[in-house]
């Protein structure tokens, strides 16, 4: 049995079948892509890639489609999603000896298994597919011809590495001090944290370093999205949303934080709808709300337009009461907050 630690590999030997296991999804699809150019030849390569879902065919629909031949004589690989689900049917090892030994070694199969590494037993180990699993044990008795690559999530104390990296990757440059609070930020998310590389990386320019406070204006920005679109469900009148994204945003992020921004987005309105009263368009409420961004100037005007000016103002003294009697310990902000968004949304 092959096995390869590591989050990708630039070489994959001659197997008839390659086994992704692990947590780290970005990875696994970067995988598949590096794998896919590796043994994809000519115009067809696209062609001879097939992507299945193991959760809902059969052994006998995944094996009709192994067996059909590449076109223009190249290699053929089949994805297999949910690989865990039909790996834990009956007859799965039988059905998997049977693939080894004789489909074409024209067929590529690659198996995704979601999995996780525990400490079991004293030691890191994979929590479904262990030492002991059957598969395990199969690969043992064709070797070469399995081949596993694990891609294991970073953790929390390797994400800022991971940053760096992914960083350099992208043609840019991050402060170490950066990564790190990128990475408090977004956790080990690194579908999240790709993204937020790639906006710090176009927001300095690619000649300057990303810095830490870039990190905590952008990702204030993202954060800034779900409070648009809590206002925007309140505007939108749409009451059982409005409470599915509030009780979502409470479980992200401190209530007392929570409510400081909804606080902002408010005043915000407020200054926009008088710019916009006043004559001024996205410029006018540039200047009166004092940020930098078009995207966000744009859905001001946009959300200002579903409320009036004694809503916003009526809304912001109800905030205010809110924070005075929160202090004082008469009531609850998570309490207050959910009967505030379900009265302005009814």
């Amino acid at each position: 049995m092959t096995l390869v630690g590591i989050q990708k590999t630039t070489s994959i030997p001659p197997s008839k079948i390659v086994i992704l296991i692990g947590d780290n999804r970005l990875s696994v699809e970067e995988q598949i892509k590096e794998i896919s150019n590796a043994v994809g030849e000519g115009a067809f390569s696209e062609l001879n890639n097939t992507r299945l879902d193991g959760s809902t065919l059969g052994f006998h629909e995944i094996l009709m489609q192994l067996n059909v031949f590449p076109l223009g004589g190249g290699k053929r690989i089949v994805v297999l999603d949910n690989a865990s689900e039909i790996i834990g049917r009956k007859g799965a090892e039988e059905w998997l000896t049977n693939i080894l030994t004789n489909v074409s070694p024209t067929t590529l199969l690659i198996l995704i298994l979601e999995d996780e590494k525990k400490h079991i037993s004293g030691s890191m180990n994979w929590k479904a597919f262990s030492s002991k699993h059957w598969l395990r044990k199969l690969s043992d008795q064709y070797p070469g011809d399995i081949h596993w690559i694990e891609l294991s999530l970073p953790s929390e104390g390797k994400m800022p590495e991971w940053i760096l990296k992914e960083a350099t990757d992208q043609g840019g440059l991050f402060h170490p001090q950066a990564a790190v609070e990128l990475s408090r930020l977004v956790g080990n998310d690194l579908f999240q944290a790709k993204q937020e590389i790639e906006k710090a990386i176009l927001y300095v320019g690619d000649e300057k370093q990303v810095e830490i406070d870039d990190v905590r204006l952008l990702c204030a920005a993202s954060q800034d999205e779900n409070i648009f679109a809590l206002v925007d469900a309140v505007g939108a009148r749409n009451g059982k949303l409005a409470m599915s994204i509030l009780n979502k945003l409470s479980k992200d992020m401190p209530i007392q934080y929570l409510f400081s921004m909804l606080v902002r987005q408010v005043r915000l309105l407020i200054l926009a709808k008088e710019a916009i009263l006043g004559g001024g368009g996205e410029k006018g409420v540039l200047s009166a709300c004092g940020i930098r961004h078009t995207f966000i100037a744009k859905k001001l005007v946009n959300q200002a337009h579903h409320f009036s000016m004694e809503t916003l103002e009526g809304t912001y003294r109800k905030l205010d009461h809110i924070d005075e009697e929160g202090k004082i310990g008469h009531l609850s902000l998570d309490a207050a907050l959910d009967g505030l968004i379900a009265e302005i949304a009814a």
